[in-house]
C-alpha cells in the first residue's frame, strides 16, 4: 500500500463554521483510507475535535497533551483540572492556557 502523507496548516482559518468541519471531515475521510493526516488548528470546536483520532496539544509553546482525543478530558481530570461537562478541551484558550507543560 501507498501511503500519502499530508500536513496541512491552519486549514479551518477564515472558513465559517460549517465549511470547516466539512473539510475537516473529507480530511478524516482520506485517514481513514489509509493517509496520514497531520494539521495545525486553534481552537477547533467540538464537532471538529470529535473527528480526530490523536491530538497534540500546545501551550505556551510545549506540550501539554499528546494521545488519543477521547483520553483528553480524563488525562485533565487525573492532572488536577476536571474540564465542565460538554468542555471542549482542545477549544478551550483560557482553561489550557495555565495547564502545566509535561
Amino acid at each position: 500500500m501507498h501511503l500519502i502523507h499530508s500536513f496541512v496548516e491552519q486549514p479551518t482559518t477564515g472558513l465559517d463554521s460549517s465549511t470547516a468541519l466539512h473539510l475537516v471531515q473529507t480530511l478524516h475521510d482520506l485517514s481513514r483510507r489509509g493517509r496520514t493526516v497531520i494539521m495545525s488548528v486553534h481552537q477547533p470546536r467540538t464537532a471538529i475535535t470529535d473527528l480526530f483520532d490523536n491530538v497534540v496539544l500546545m501551550t505556551r509553546g510545549r506540550v501539554a497533551f499528546s494521545g488519543p482525543q477521547l483520553s483528553m478530558s480524563q488525562y485533565f481530570t487525573d492532572l488536577g483540572y476536571p474540564l465542565p461537562k460538554f468542555m471542549n478541551p482542545a477549544g478551550n484558550k483560557t482553561r489550557t492556557h495555565y495547564l502545566p507543560c509535561g
